[in-house]
């Protein structure tokens, strides 16, 4: 069971429940670092990763950005080795991109428990645009219909392809535990071993209703899936 590990990481995109499995952990005793290697949004305060009231502006470019944030993630990198111990039962969000940029994360956290969290690829990849367009990964206001381009939706794609093959490889090799999102959404998870509370929904129930080309976005999913099974 999970709770049987003193050191978890959730590995898992956007809009999968890593919030909800993190306030549940949180629950259950664990020191919640937070999204701690999201260096656009969130600041380190008090041995917490807290969110920005507003974002950092992205680099210009692509490797001045992989740049800035080497910097930032070898400063966090620190920083966490430096706190751990105060924290015998702890739990940390490692986004993906994170670890697309810097890889050997994966060795700060060889005595942690992974967790992967599977959710529907079209429900992820719809509720991560809309989230990311109307700036609302909190459901603090209702989000309004979006227009999707074809160039940020491919990116989105290949970018939760490359994390579920990561996700695979963690569970491959015993050291990860994957959660189905609705199984956990809805209460009905059995991987800690006892009744949690349900205390947030997703705010997108409906989500194709806000996607305003959706039969373009459709078009655009059909040929990406194509794509990755003819690889």
């Amino acid at each position: 069971m999970m709770l049987k590990h003193n050191q978890i990481a959730i590995f898992s995109q956007p809009r999968t429940g890593t919030k909800l499995l993190a306030k549940i952990l949180k629950n259950f005793g664990y020191h919640y670092y937070g999204e701690w290697y999201a260096n656009l949004s969130t600041v380190i305060q008090d041995d917490v990763s807290i969110r920005r009231e507003t974002y950092l502006e992205k680099p210009l470019s692509a490797s001045q950005s992989h740049y800035v944030n080497s910097i930032e993630y070898i400063k966090r990198y620190q920083q966490l080795l430096n706190i751990k111990k105060k924290f015998p039962r702890s739990v940390i969000t490692i986004w993906p991109q994170a670890m697309f940029e810097f890889p050997f994360i994966v060795n700060q956290f060889i005595d942690y428990h992974w967790i992967c969290i599977k959710r529907n690829p079209w429900d992820q990849l719809l509720s991560f645009y809309i989230s990311s367009i109307n700036k609302n990964f909190d459901g603090l206001h209702q989000s309004v219909s979006t227009l999707f381009k074809e160039i940020t939706f491919r990116k989105l794609y290949w970018d939760y392809h490359t994390t579920a093959t990561i996700q695979q490889w963690l569970i491959d090799n015993q050291v990860a535990t994957m959660i189905d999102f609705d199984e956990l959404v809805t209460g009905s998870s059995k991987v800690f071993g006892i009744p949690y509370d349900v205390a947030t929904k997703d705010e997108h129930e409906q989500l194709e209703s806000l996607v305003e080309n959706l039969d373009q976005v459709k078009n655009w999913y059909a040929s990406l899936e194509l794509a990755r099974l003819n690889n």
